[in-house]
């Protein structure tokens, strides 16, 4: 039985680093590039699979050289890609990241055969959805968490930034149906969510929808989370970030194995600040990404 199953979207990031960005009828040389799998539930299954949990993904890839790639580079992170769908009259999804020095990255997003997250796919795939222990979806459209949650499941959730802005209201009411065990989000979002300032009282709104477990991503100001009326903070660890694609998909996948192994809610923050701090160190989504030993000797006090 697969202990996690990741549902959404499967792209191929080509992530350029330059200087500046090219101003009309200019052209400018890129530093270097980077092409790799992504997709917010792929990077998140990655993350699981590469921490030693047994891990698929539920999405749609075309039948392209670019699906071939994703399927090819996600199989060799551990990730089972038995549940993925592969469209042959579709494309591949892809992202280009431009990652501009001193600035904050820009990103063009084509969603091809993401697009195709369906119902029916999804149904298709009822058995093995319902056997995982965790159940995670990321930046899908509500539309797809309506119909897990029509499934009988019940689902680890980071809505995402588009998401939050474009259909809070739905997002607000599938919060509200009881069927979201763990909830994610950054500090843009949950304000955005709550139209609260202060945190605490934001995950308590959200909380108070149905949500079990409300874990808050707040970057170089580190994580909390609040479990049961209960509060609790983690510090960043202090890094240089070389790249910071994927850094969120990174801490969810390392706090829910962390969670999934035991872990306080304490210790589950802080093992996905030290996952997540390591990771953007490093260009490429999880290619940063420590290994459980490591993580377990930060923890320790030990690296």
């Amino acid at each position: 039985m697969t202990k996690i199953v990741a549902v959404g979207n499967a792209n191929i990031d080509i992530t350029v680093f330059l200087q500046e960005v090219p101003r009309p009828d200019e052209d400018v040389d890129a530093d270097s590039v980077s092409l790799g799998i992504g997709g917010s539930a792929s990077n998140f299954a990655s993350t699981c699979a590469l921490l030693g949990e047994e891990t698929s993904i539920v999405a749609v890839v075309g039948g392209d050289p670019l699906g071939s790639l994703y399927l090819k580079e996600i199989t060799q992170r551990g990730v089972d890609t038995g549940l993925v769908e592969v469209r042959a009259d579709s494309q591949t999804g892809f992202v280009v990241i431009l990652n501009v020095a001193g600035s904050q990255r820009r990103m063009i997003r084509y969603r091809g055969a993401n697009l195709l997250l369906a119902g029916d796919v999804l149904r298709r795939r009822g058995e093995a959805l319902r056997s995982a222990e965790v159940v995670h979806t990321s930046s899908v459209r509500p539309a797809v968490v309506r119909t897990l949650i029509e499934m009988g499941l019940r689902l680890s959730w980071d809505p995402g930034w588009t998401a939050v802005s474009r259909y809070k209201e739905e997002v607000s009411e599938l919060m509200e149906t009881g069927r979201i065990l763990r909830a994610f989000f950054n500090e843009k979002e949950l304000r955005a969510m709550t139209r609260l300032d202060d945190l605490k009282r934001g995950a308590t709104a959200i909380h108070e929808m149905g949500v079990e477990e409300v874990v808050v991503k707040r970057g170089e100001a580190g994580s909390a989370a609040l479990i049961l009326r209960t509060w609790y903070e983690a510090p960043a660890l202090r890094v240089r970030a070389v790249d910071t694609t994927g850094a969120g998909d990174v801490f969810d996948g390392a706090y829910t194995v962390a969670r999934l192994r035991g872990l306080s809610p304490g210790e589950a923050l802080r093992a996905a600040n030290f996952a997540a701090g390591k990771t953007v160190e490093v260009p490429g989504a999880v290619r940063g990404l420590p290994s459980w030993s490591e993580i377990q000797s930060f923890l320790n006090g030990t690296s």
